[in-house]
């Protein structure tokens, strides 16, 4: 990928994480290591492997929010109907 798609990418995650807080799914502290980086989709004058670091750490916060307190997978193998594919 290249450095202006990941800017782009990094960019809809920042919305997502915006949007996820506001709603109460998403908490300060879930950022922290996120934030810490000092990497934002602003930061024109990061490198591609900082904003590259910076994606997967805030779609890994994103990830955890959203998996925190859901059913797990074993239970979703158990129930065919109710798994999502590809």
């Amino acid at each position: 990928m290249q450095k202006n798609e990941l800017i782009h990418v990094h960019n809809l995650l920042g919305t997502i994480s915006r949007e996820f807080h506001e709603n109460g799914i998403l908490e300060s502290e879930d950022l922290r290591t996120y934030r810490e980086l000092g990497t934002s989709p602003m930061t024109m004058h990061g490198s591609r492997a900082e904003h590259a670091e910076a994606v997967i750490e805030l779609a890994g916060a994103l990830a955890g929010a959203v998996t925190d307190g859901t059913e797990s997978e074993e239970t979703l193998e158990d129930e065919p109907e109710r798994a999502v594919t590809a």
